[in-house]
């Protein structure tokens, strides 16, 4: 409601993300349709800014997930490319000896297929986009 000045506090609002502050005033106090219009408004700013906040921090733990699921994979990778260097070399040590050839040939071969089934496992399935409907 206004006071005697014809002053309205429309929205105040605030979060540890968003603050929201208006204020109103008026030469003429505002009739009750214009306060119930301003009431109506610093709602729909209120929710408004509420979900942005809620976006925002859904956001934060999207980015944190994330930042570690790299991180675990980046340590994944660099594991598996210091081993197939490994034994990359072990081959080129071991040319003139077929059976260790072929010892790291059915080594690295466990290897590569243990690599691609965990690499399968841990994909998610790729989702389906939308049926799109029929344009009448």
């Amino acid at each position: 409601m206004p006071d005697a000045s014809g002053e309205v506090e429309a929205a105040r609002w605030s979060s540890q993300n968003l603050t929201v502050h208006n204020h109103y005033h008026f030469h003429e106090a505002p009739g009750a349709d214009v306060v119930e219009s301003i009431d109506a408004l610093r709602i729909g700013v209120n929710a408004l800014a509420l979900a942005i906040n809620q976006l925002e921090d859904h956001m934060a733990l999207n980015l944190a997930t994330l930042t570690t699921e790299i991180s675990e994979n980046t340590s994944a990778v660099g594991s598996a490319v210091t081993l197939i260097e490994a034994i990359a070399a072990e081959l080129a040590q071991n040319s003139g000896n077929q059976a260790a050839v072929d010892a790291l040939a059915a080594q690295l071969s466990d290897v590569t297929d243990s690599l691609a089934a965990a690499v399968a496992a841990n994909t998610p399935a790729a989702e389906e986009p939308p049926a799109e409907e029929p344009t009448p």
